[in-house]
């Protein structure tokens, strides 16, 4: 009986858990024509909601949403909620992610590893395994985060490959005699990827009012790289000083080039000494079985006759 209870129970847990994923996919289904919509009702002063198709949906999904917001927001400290937008910012802000969905998140995914671990505990009836529900509980909490910086990381990436082709590029089109906020304009409308995208921040910032110091430093900021620092330092003190952009930018762009390539042959140079484990586990044993086998198979018919 008590088994049963506790099977009971702990379906019910993957249940919420289930409901919970349902909700986070489905609260960004809200199409753009349902935004506009919603946004002009409300400025005409109407209090009701017009998208009454999704109105149930809403009334379902919101409180949950809401308990795990709550849920995430109580377990992550202060300190922690800046540095998830400081991420969000490297990550390049991606379509429907904020601070508030990665917080129900992590409660939806320490919800669904709590569950994971009570079925463990349930079906294999061995006691020790209750300190599964709290591992994989607190596991589960620091998923979305992880996912969060591997989206950072390869983005980081991407621009670090893309930094030198964008400084050629600006570099050909102050040549040709274009300034230095109309080369970035350019750059960016003809260019794809990160790089691009921040660019075109850059250029924004500069159309709203800001110098084009506190662009340049935002985009530091946002990027947090070494070499794009050495960017934005370059290009301010260029501008302070009068000195021509696209001699400075040449000389940046070939000591990137440089770094990129020795950066290359430090990553070659590392490809045997990463593969000599996998081919003395996985290959090496299999290769001495095909070799040996027959040799192997053929000695024991010889000496069983005998």
């Amino acid at each position: 009986m008590g088994l049963s209870m506790t099977g009971a129970i702990s379906l019910l847990c993957v249940g919420i858990a289930l409901i919970c994923i349902a909700a986070a996919l489905l609260s960004s289904g809200q199409t753009r024509g349902q935004e506009v919509l919603m946004r002009v009702t409300s400025e005409a002063g109407r209090i009701h909601v017009v998208d009454s198709a999704s109105g149930s949906k809403n009334r379902l999904i919101d409180p949950i949403l809401r308990l795990m917001l709550r849920l995430g927001t109580r377990l992550t400290p202060p300190a922690r909620l800046a540095r998830l937008q400081e991420r969000l910012e490297h990550a390049g802000n991606p379509p429907d992610w904020d601070v508030n969905r990665i917080l129900a998140a992590k409660a939806v995914s320490m919800v669904i590893g709590g569950a994971l671990g009570l079925l463990i505990l349930v079906f294999t009836g061995i006691p020790i395994l209750f300190v599964l529900i709290p591992a994989l509980a607190v596991g589960s909490f620091y998923i979305p985060d992880v996912y969060l910086n591997q989206l950072a990381f390869h983005r980081n990436e991407k621009l670090k490959r893309s930094l030198p082709d964008v400084l050629d590029m600006l570099t050909l089109t102050l040549a040709a005699g274009i300034g230095f906020d109309g080369a970035i304009r350019l750059v960016s409308q003809n260019t794809r990827g990160p790089m691009s995208q921040e660019l075109s921040r850059v250029v924004q910032d500069i159309t709203i009012g800001k110098s084009r110091a506190e662009a340049l430093r935002a985009l530091a900021v946002r990027i947090d790289d070494e070499d794009v620092r050495r960017f934005v330092q370059t290009c301010i003190q260029a501008d302070k000083r009068g000195t021509p952009f696209s001699e400075v930018l040449k000389q940046q762009s070939t000591e990137l080039r440089i770094k990129r390539r020795q950066l290359a042959e430090e990553r070659a140079q590392k490809v045997p000494i990463k593969i000599l484990f996998p081919m003395m586990v996985c290959v090496l044993p299999v290769l001495g079985m095909v070799v040996m086998g027959p040799a192997i198979a053929q000695m024991i018919v010889s000496f069983s006759s005998l």
